[in-house]
């Protein structure tokens, strides 16, 4: 399975962490602010992204963030793709909900050990695994 993974800058460090976690328990991530190329066209980059993905994750991004518009284009854009939709919220502070997105949502992730956090997703993305 692939997710791509979609945050602003000012969840980047929490980001990074739960790529590792995601990565190490076998879960295949895109991450643009990664992965993409300087100079690459960042329109066909996405497109293609979200195409071979199977799902999105969300890390919701505070109001006002920089970046924050990118973050829910991109969650609109997977579910215009029928992709599924899961959102972490790192903290309650300053953060919408995610419910008019996703499908499924864990609150107050950065309370919770990144590997529990992780499997959550994994399994609210595949049952089966």
């Amino acid at each position: 399975m692939k997710a791509f993974l979609s945050y602003a800058h000012s969840d980047a460090e929490f980001a990074a962490s739960l790529r590792r976690e995601l990565e190490r328990q076998g879960l295949f991530v895109i991450d643009p602010m990664q992965d993409l190329v300087p100079g690459a066209n960042m329109l066909d980059y996405f497109r293609q992204a979200l195409s071979d993905s199977d799902a999105l994750i969300q890390i919701v991004p505070q109001t006002g963030a920089s970046q924050a518009n990118n973050v829910w284009f991109e969650a609109g854009a997977a579910k215009a793709l029928d992709k599924s939709v899961v959102a972490v919220m790192p903290d309650a502070q300053g953060r919408e909900t995610a419910s008019s997105v996703a499908d499924f949502a864990i609150f107050q992730a950065s309370k919770k050990p990144m590997e529990n956090v992780a499997k959550t997703l994994i399994q609210a993305l595949d049952p089966a695994h």
